[in-house]
Formats: C-alpha cells, structure tokens, sequence
C-alpha cells in the first residue's frame, strides 16, 4: 500500500477505474490504512479502492466482485460443452506428459515432450493411438519406462482412462519412449516436437 499517490502514474489512469491497494497487510498500525485510502481517493475520480493482501487473501474476493460487476458480457466464442479449441492429437500427448510428471515426481525434470506418431479414429470402436516420448537422457528413459515396463504401464492405463472419459470414445495407446539428448536447447528438434519457435 504506497503511502502517497504519484501524479505521473495517475495521469495514465482512466476515471472511474477500480483501485486495488496491495499489501495492506505490511501497513502497521491498522488504522493507519484509512489515511491512505483518502489520499488515493482525493487523488483520482476511481469508482472503488479495494484495499487488499494477496499474500493473505484478504479483499481478492471482493476486488473480484467488484471487476465482474464492471465486466461487459461479450459474445460467446465456444458453446457449453466445448473444453478446449486444442485438438484431440494435442490433448492426447499433454495427459501422457501430465501422467508421467506426476507419477515421476522429481526424477524426472520438465524436459519431457510427447509427440503423437499416429492417430487413427476407428468410429464407435474409438481411437488407436501411437507415441513417442522424448526423454534428453538414458537415465530418464529408465525412470520413465520403470521396472518391467511398470512406469510405463501406469501412464498409459490412467491417460487412456482419462482420455476414454474426456473424449466419450474407448482410446487404445502405444507408447514408446526415446532418447532424444538436448532437444531442449536445439531449434530443429524444437520444431520437430511441435514447439514453436
């Protein structure tokens, strides 16, 4: 909670705009928030200062409550029951990466791209899908595929049971796991995995 306001700042700010005053926890004693407060609201034509703590939580709630009451409703961009504007492809590799960072915990870094080698939609029998995951090491191969394939078999059982719900079709997967070093840090491969540059 800035103590005075500063005019150069405010010059930029449209009247009737809501004020959310942060750190209002740091400000000791209590009592000496209500004189910065007035100060802010001498300063600007604002519709409301909504004093605040993100640390502590205290007033998010009400700042929320006070930017949706200003919030012009806008056209709908997707119908109800539309999750995502992501393809199938693309959810498909993102819960096997979910599951294997989840299931791996710290072994294994963020280094990790799932890439989908083949996608094959069998009508009500569902869909057979095949992927590759890339690991930048043989170390990270061994963790991610586990003790007799065990790892491996886990992600695949709960992605595809997830996807199986997500997409309303049975998902049938083939997952392999690659060692592709540094792909992280190399622009051909990062294009290759489907990143954009």
């Amino acid at each position: 909670a800035r103590n005075a306001p500063d005019a150069e700042l405010l010059a930029s700010v449209p009247r009737g705009a809501v004020l959310p005053l942060n750190k209002v926890d740091l400000v000791k004693p209590r009592s000496a928030l209500l004189p910065r407060l007035e100060a802010w609201n001498k300063a600007h034509d604002f519709a409301t200062i909504v004093p605040l703590s993100a640390k502590t939580k205290s007033g998010v709630a009400s700042l929320v409550k006070e930017l949706r009451a200003r919030l012009p409703e806008g056209e709908r961009m997707f119908d109800d029951d539309t999750l995502t504007d992501k393809p199938a492809r693309f959810m498909v590799a993102e819960f096997v990466r979910e599951q294997i960072l989840v299931r791996t915990r710290q072994e294994v870094p963020h280094g990790i791209a799932v890439t989908v080698d083949r996608f094959d939609e069998l009508g009500k029998r569902g869909a057979r899908v095949a992927l590759t995951v890339h690991v930048p090491k043989d170390s990270h191969k061994k963790i991610v595929v586990g003790k007799g394939g065990a790892m491996l078999k886990a992600v695949g059982t709960a992605a595809r049971r997830e996807l199986s719900r997500l997409l309303g079709i049975p998902v049938h997967l083939s997952i392999w796991v690659r060692v592709t070093p540094d792909w992280v840090d190399d622009p051909n491969a990062l294009g290759e995995l489907g990143f954009e540059s």
